[in-house]
């Protein structure tokens, strides 16, 4: 391994470049890298992946040549390890919180590198910043593509399919899958995917988790399987026009054998979906697949095509059936090793079936048990739970005679055991990913919204008769306390749930943090990303970046810590 000495400080971005027989792409890559400028600074970590030509030497010389402006570390495998376990090799000697992923055979242009953090930097929820990819004329490359489907499977990524599609439905299917009528202009604004190509992209390293890619993907669809886990979390993968490099689009995979190349990526896709979809869905795919092999194995005979048959043949080699050629990278298991991975997957189907039936059931009984509550109490009950949501069956409902009320519980939401939602009049929302855990009391006559990726602890009560609004990523801890509402009442005793009250909204906006059995007066705002130190008690509008603790409540300093707050608004939270 070549190392430049590194910097004192870690520095913003760490740019990931994998090669392998890329000398010529290097002679264009990396000048352009090299013109890149960040606030922060980068790094550059190169893995060759055992180069039969002088990459690994162009890419050394390149880092004595930059070094010590920007601090590159080259690393030798001696073996093709694959792209997939070389990006991970190179994510885990990164020190910057954003990883950068540059192909050997892209070119970017200038200010790129600038574009894609300013993207993630200033767009909260946006986890993948793409660069738009282009030919050598300019033109913009199709290089986005939609998740895997069915339809995918076979409009566009079969022989027989892809001439159906352009004969008889106007290549409906490729450029639904391809982004290409949204991508048929020129992009002047930013377009969400599923999934960009992996060659100039930028990622929050919080997000990828232990492992940047999943090794058992070694070259096809651990990209996909990254942008997956990503968009699982609730963030979402953009492509900015404001960044664009020059492509050639798989200069590297144009030197490995056809039969071989078809084999691995039929093998991926066959891993990818294994891991994702239901084993009906993995067995239609099959079907389409080997469908498609028969009809390149019959036309390329009798046309004399050795394309279609080598086509088949890696269809076939990727399915695992005989006569296949052998995939390049995917070890393909054995039969003893099969018959386990199937019973494996019908017992884990098996297990899935039965959770998701009683959560169907838990969902229908919430949803009896509400409507039998709005005819007992005269109050009409409109709700809304996704099939997806987890809701306890010991969830408890409180409705007020003659009020209206709505709950809606979005796709992923968790409520747990022992929560008693209280309402009494108003709106309850409770947003995708949120979680109302153990012992939670939320009471409504306003409208409670929990924004996405909220968690909300053990113990945490929250009073809502106004507007109250969570903001994306912010966590309450354990027994924190909420108010945000004035009660006047004239006799006592008496229930402050039935007397007026004067609404006052609290606003928690995004990344702030609240500590253990802290109290938030009414009508306060804590900024972004703003720390509230246990015990400590609100009662005036918390500045964003600071810290404050205390009884009241003072600002000590600020927590910009490591970060811009300029630079770095878009970070995903650090309770995530």
């Amino acid at each position: 391994m070549t190392q430049s000495p590194p910097s004192d400080t870690a520095p913003l971005v760490t740019v990931l470049l994998v090669t392998y027989n890329s000398v010529d792409d290097l002679e264009s890559c990396l000048p352009a890298l090299q013109r890149q400028k960040v606030p922060g600074g980068y790094e550059v970590v190169v893995v060759d992946n055992a180069s039969a030509d002088d990459s690994a030497r162009v890419a050394e010389k390149w880092a004595s040549d930059v070094a010590p402006d920007i601090p590159v570390t080259v690393v030798r495998n001696a073996d093709n390890v694959g792209y997939a376990a070389a990006n991970n090799q190179a994510a885990d000697l990164a020190r910057g919180r954003v990883l950068a992923l540059l192909n050997p055979d892209a070119v970017m242009a200038e200010d790129c590198l600038q574009a894609l953090v300013d993207h993630l930097a200033h767009n909260v929820g946006v986890g993948v910043a793409a660069a738009v990819l282009t030919n050598a004329d300019g033109s913009i490359q199709e290089f986005a593509r939609r998740d895997l489907s069915l339809g995918a499977v076979t409009w566009d990524l079969t022989e027989l399919g892809r001439r159906i599609d352009r004969r008889f439905r106007d290549s409906r299917g490729h450029r639904h899958r391809r982004y290409s009528d949204e991508m048929a202009d020129a992009l002047d604004r930013p377009l969400a995917v599923d999934c960009p190509a992996a060659a100039c992209i930028a990622v929050w390293r919080e997000l990828t988790g232990r492992r940047l890619f999943d090794e058992r993907l070694p070259l096809f669809f651990n990209d996909a399987g990254l942008f997956a886990r990503i968009r699982e979390r609730g963030y979402r993968c953009e492509i900015t026009p404001a960044a664009r490099a020059r492509h050639g689009y798989g200069t590297s995979h144009r030197r490995i054998d056809v039969s071989r190349k078809r084999a691995e990526f039929v093998a991926a896709m066959r891993r990818y979906a294994e891991q994702r979809r239901s084993i009906r869905w993995c067995t239609a795919m099959y079907a389409v697949l080997l469908l498609d092999a028969v009809f390149c194995l019959s036309l390329g005979l009798v046309g004399r095509k050795a394309s279609l048959v080598r086509q088949a043949r890696g269809t076939l080699g990727g399915l695992g059936l005989p006569g296949g050629a052998q995939p390049w990278l995917t070890r393909q298991p054995g039969a003893r090793a099969r018959l386990r991975l199937i019973r494996n997957r019908f017992a884990r189907a098996l297990r899935t079936g039965v959770r998701n039936a009683g959560r169907r059931h838990r969902r229908r009984t919430l949803i009896r048990h509400l409507r039998w509550q709005g005819w007992l109490h005269r109050a009409r009950v409109d709700v809304s739970i996704a099939r997806d949501a987890v809701i306890d069956g010991r969830v408890r409902v409180e409705l007020h005679d003659g009020r209206p009320a709505q709950l809606i519980i979005d796709s992923r939401a968790i409520v747990h055991d022992g929560v008693l939602l209280r309402m009494w009049g108003g709106t309850l929302h409770i947003h995708e990913t949120a979680q109302v855990r153990h012992d939670a009391v939320l009471t409504v006559k306003g409208m409670l919204d929990i924004g996405a990726h909220s968690i909300i602890s053990r113990g945490v009560q929250l009073h809502a008769d106004g507007l109250m609004r969570i903001g994306f990523g912010a966590a309450l801890a354990e027994r924190v306390t909420v108010v945000d509402t004035t009660h006047a009442f004239d006799d006592i005793p008496t229930n402050i749930f039935d007397k007026p009250v004067e609404q006052a909204d609290v606003t928690i906006e995004d990344f702030a943090f609240v500590g253990s059995t802290a109290v938030v007066s009414p009508g306060v705002t804590i900024g972004r990303s703003a720390v509230v130190a246990a015990l400590s008690a609100v009662s005036r509008d918390v500045p964003p970046y600071t810290l404050v603790a205390g009884a009241p409540a003072r600002v000590l300093r600020s927590v910009d810590g490591l970060l811009d707050r300029n630079t770095l608004a878009g970070a995903p939270a650090a309770t995530e």
